[in-house]
């Protein structure tokens, strides 16, 4: 469970990067993911349950849950249309999180996990969630 709350975390907390200088409320970040959530999941249908089969059995995600996933990391400016991982952002969100196991496991891993790669960029998304997820739960 705690594992599972630290990814979730990880995906709310990424709307914080949107503007160093602007503080959002809670209020606005729930807003934000809520927006993300709803169009990615109009543009890519997922099923219902994503978000269990995405942690008990991720071999088994479908494609398109690997697309609303890539769809919402797009979304919060962590990639961009092509695929490529934009650093800067994250480095400067975990700069603005306070210190905690969460973000010492973030910054511990941001370099490995900025190495997944994958012949497309739904599937590239996936996996760098996936890469978080699994270091998170090995330590």
């Amino acid at each position: 469970m705690l594992v599972k709350t630290a990814l979730i975390c990880f995906i709310c907390l990424c709307l914080f990067q949107e503007n160093q200088a602007q503080q959002l409320s809670k209020k606005s970040v729930r807003k934000k993911l809520l927006e993300a959530v709803k169009k990615c999941k109009e543009e890519h249908n997922p099923p219902q349950g994503v978000g269990v089969t995405f942690f008990t059995n991720p071999e088994e995600t479908d494609y398109t849950s690997k697309c609303f996933t890539e769809c919402i990391l797009e979304n919060f400016q962590i990639m961009d249309t092509k695929g490529n991982y934009k650093k800067e952002k994250m480095q400067s969100f975990i700069k603005s999180l306070p210190d905690s196991r969460f973000k010492t496991s973030i910054e511990s891993n941001l370099d490995l996990c900025l190495q997944t790669n994958a012949d497309n960029k739904c599937e590239k998304g996936y996996r760098f969630i996936q890469c978080f997820y699994k270091r998170a739960v090995s330590s």
